[in-house]
């Protein structure tokens, strides 16, 4: 599909009567807006690989032909980094553990264990020597009441960034099992499946494996390259395309507002290599507003990888709506938690107008502005974050505080106290009264990103897309196998549909994080390894979820629900209707805690599980739930809400 065509379709009416996308410019107005081609950047759009040899500290790699690689092309060298710098780990000691109702501890399964160690530079030790056991329980589990699971610990490796975890059950052969984030050294095994989609190599390394090198081509001669960085090692080589700087370059190119990437069809490498503030980052379009890209379907190929030294310092994140910032903290940079807040008095859900506890507070708006409306920190011990809402000020009367809004409030905010429960008295008696008011973000809220027609690949570390303190996000027929697709927060109009998704990693996916109202999700194919959180805590509101097939089909990674589905703390109306949620192995087919104070809807959905002991509701709102047509199969019993009293539908 075109962009042209992708423009037709951002504006789409829910069931609910809801616009939940914006018409970002009138049809007419992208004749001329200006379109963006990666290939004239410098990308090559190839995933051919060559073998070449290299010389230790040399700029000049020799290769078996120049193949289609140009000069000024992005270039990797596979394990062309510097010598490893770490040795070995000893054998890890191996405990069989078992905690909650039901223990058996001990089993008669075989389990053999063997570690790497990474350094700095991504390289790797040779596999240490294994630990095997005998007495192991099977099948482990990380899920539910009772948890068992092989506890590992090691002997830290000195310059360890990071470890490699190899695993084998019986009398098959070690494979990777998982990754050991940061310098700790130990790992609980809870019988996840076998990482997929790593960038690290799935049979353990018999010798040291330098890291990789990335750098650019300045010169052929024949089928000798020149390159820009020297090469560490001497050795033969892999040598592939990295498009990663052309794209980055496109992106800068870009003007603040309406514009079009076209990404023809063809393979692009894309490797997340720039450290930012907490986390990696290739590409962010902070600022870059009325964004459209596609491509040509499953003929345009994104490939997203992390680079591994930056792998152990958590996800990555291939395309973010967030600033980049390269030292600091970006959370206490952008995060509207950080931002002045300006006291407000309480308001109630459908309201146009707040009003500020100190009327001349309100000359800190002006029309146009983006906020965050924010309640009380609803967690005393800090650990999470306060719901909000992001609006838009139409108008601000420093004369009387008032300040009116773009759109209606989609929740109710009301003075909070600690100690819970939140009530009045609680402050009265010597609690505190969490703040509750309106933060301006505009420096950090971009308008309207729309993506469509790719196929996305990535290794399990990457967020393909982080999207965050935006307005305006549409992502359809996208074909991804990915560890993680997506996750959103502090986002208002976001529409997710007609996307094939397979989640191989063992985390959850979650699609929402907090602040996000107003979500369309529909007509999704969406498998994930273990848990799928559609939307998370924090005051989620205006959802729709329909005619989507949902599926898990592993086992957790760690001690948490598997569910095919967790709705936490979503507020005012939800509708999910029509969908198919199916879980293979875990606790719970769906795990609904709505909340707050709006309509909630569950119609005509199956719910099927063989493992799972039940669909759980815990429904708090103060409206009861519409619960009507849902069929429940395999091994659950009837929905149940909070109490674990079915609910009659």
């Amino acid at each position: 599909m075109s962009a042209r065509g992708g423009i037709c379709r951002w504006i789409k009416w829910t069931a609910l009567g809801f616009a939940f996308a914006l018409a970002i410019l009138p049809e007419s107005a992208w004749a001329t807006t200006p379109v963006f081609i990666p290939q004239s950047f410098g990308a090559s759009g190839s995933n051919l690989t060559i073998s070449c040899n290299t010389i230790a500290n040399g700029e000049i790699i020799s290769c078996a032909s120049p193949g289609n690689f140009t000069v000024g092309e992005g270039i990797k060298i596979d394990s062309g980094g510097p010598p490893v710098t770490v040795s070995s780990p000893a054998a890890p000691s191996v405990t069989p553990t078992c905690v909650g109702y039901q223990c058996v501890t001990y089993g008669s399964t075989t389990y053999s264990y063997a570690i790497a160690a990474v350094d700095g530079n991504g390289g790797l030790s040779a596999v240490g020597p294994a630990t095997t056991i005998n007495n192991g329980v099977s099948p482990l589990h990380g899920g539910g009441s009772t948890q068992s699971y092989n506890s590992l610990s090691w002997t830290a490796v000195p310059g360890a960034i990071g470890y490699l975890v190899y695993q084998s059950t019986g009398s098959g052969a070690l494979t990777l099992l998982d990754i050991s984030q940061g310098s700790y050294n130990g790992y609980n095994d809870y019988g996840r499946p076998y990482i997929q989609g790593a960038i690290f190599p799935s049979a353990p390394p018999a010798n040291p494996l330098p890291g990789d090198l990335y750098g650019s081509i300045t010169a052929i001669k024949g089928s000798n390259f020149t390159v820009s960085e020297p090469v560490g090692t001497t050795a033969a080589a892999t040598v592939e395309h990295d498009d990663s700087a052309a794209f980055q370059a496109m992106v800068a190119a870009l003007p603040s507002s309406a514009s079009r990437i076209t990404i023809p069809a063809g393979e692009y490498n894309l490797s997340i290599c720039i450290q930012g503030a907490g986390y990696p980052y290739l590409l962010s379009f902070a600022g870059k507003n009325n964004v459209i890209i596609a491509g040509a379907n499953n003929r345009t190929q994104l490939y997203f990888k992390q680079c591994k030294p930056y792998y152990f310092e958590g996800f990555g994140y291939g395309i973010s709506t967030e600033p980049y910032i390269s030292s600091g903290s970006l959370y206490d940079a952008t995060a509207y938690e950080e931002q002045t807040v300006y006291p407000m008095t309480a308001a109630t859900i459908g309201a146009t107008q707040v009003t500020v506890s100190n009327p001349s507070d309100a000359a800190n708006f002006a029309p146009g502005d983006f906020i965050y409306i924010r309640t009380g920190q609803t967690d005393p011990s800090g650990n999470q974050q306060p719901d909000a809402e992001l609006n838009s000020v139409a108008a601000a009367n420093p004369s009387t505080g008032v300040i009116t809004l773009l759109w209606a409030l989609e929740k109710n905010y009301q003075t909070e106290c600690s100690p819970l429960p939140s009530t009045v008295a609680n402050c009265s008696s010597g609690g505190s009264e969490w703040p509750m008011g309106v933060s301006n973000v505009t420096a950090a809220t971009t308008q309207n990103f729309l993506m469509a027609d790719v196929a996305i690949y990535a290794d399990v570390a990457p967020i393909v897309f982080d999207v965050n303190q935006l307005n305006g996000f549409t992502m359809y027929n996208i074909t991804a196998k990915v560890g993680n697709l997506v996750t959103i927060g502090d986002t208002r109009h976001v529409s997710i549909y007609d996307n094939t998704v397979t989640d191989w990693d063992g985390s959850s996916e979650a699609i929402g994080a907090k602040g996000v109202s107003d979500v369309t999700f529909y007509d999704n194919n969406w498998t994930a390894l273990t848990n799928l959180i559609l939307q998370a805590s924090e005051g989620t509101t205006n959802l729709l979820v329909n005619n989507n097939a949902f599926t898990t089909s592993g086992a957790p990674s760690f001690p948490t629900y598997n569910d095919v589905l967790a709705l936490r703390t979503v507020c005012h109306t939800v509708s999910i209707t029509g969908n198919s949620f199916v879980n293979h192995n875990g606790d719970s087919v769906a795990r609904l805690d709505p909340g707050c104070d709006g309509a909630i809807q569950l119609l005509s959905n199956i719910f099927q599980s063989n493992l799972a002991d039940s669909v759980y509701a815990a429904w708090v709102a103060p409206l009861s739930p519409t619960i009507t047509g849902n069929v429940i199969q395999g091994n659950l019993e009837p929905i149940v809400n909070a109490n674990n009293v079915p609910i009659q539908q």
